[in-house]
């Protein structure tokens, strides 16, 4: 799949894909790079590419090397497949959430929250 936005925050499209196993070529906006690479931390793997905005050819000779390279680029869709499963379950981010608030009613005393 293709993400070739100018601006972006953390696109649900890409965790989307990725959670199908569909490799990505995106632009270096937002939180894309970090969905797409992962952290350093991690053992997966990249998920595809990240190129520059605005960039026709990079976006092209990417476009290619998947069609060129298709076991390989599966290998990419497993990666972001295992990267969603472990970084991006509902029941995580509902968590954090919560904390979050939990975190601010502590520090405004509960009358903002």
């Amino acid at each position: 799949c293709l993400l070739t936005s100018i601006s972006e925050g953390q696109p649900l499209a890409v965790l989307e894909g990725m959670a199908a196993g569909v490799p990505w070529i995106v632009t270096d906006v937002g939180a894309c790079a970090e969905l797409v690479n992962g952290r350093p931390d991690e053992p997966f793997g990249p998920a595809g590419f990240v190129v520059p905005p605005v960039n026709p050819r990079r976006i092209a000779e990417r476009c290619v090397w998947f069609h060129q390279n298709r076991e390989d680029a599966r290998r990419l869709g497993r990666n972001g497949q295992q990267r969603v499963e472990t970084y991006y379950r509902t029941d995580q981010f509902i968590d954090a959430y919560l904390h979050l608030y939990e975190e601010r009613r502590a520090v405004y005393g509960g009358h903002r929250v």
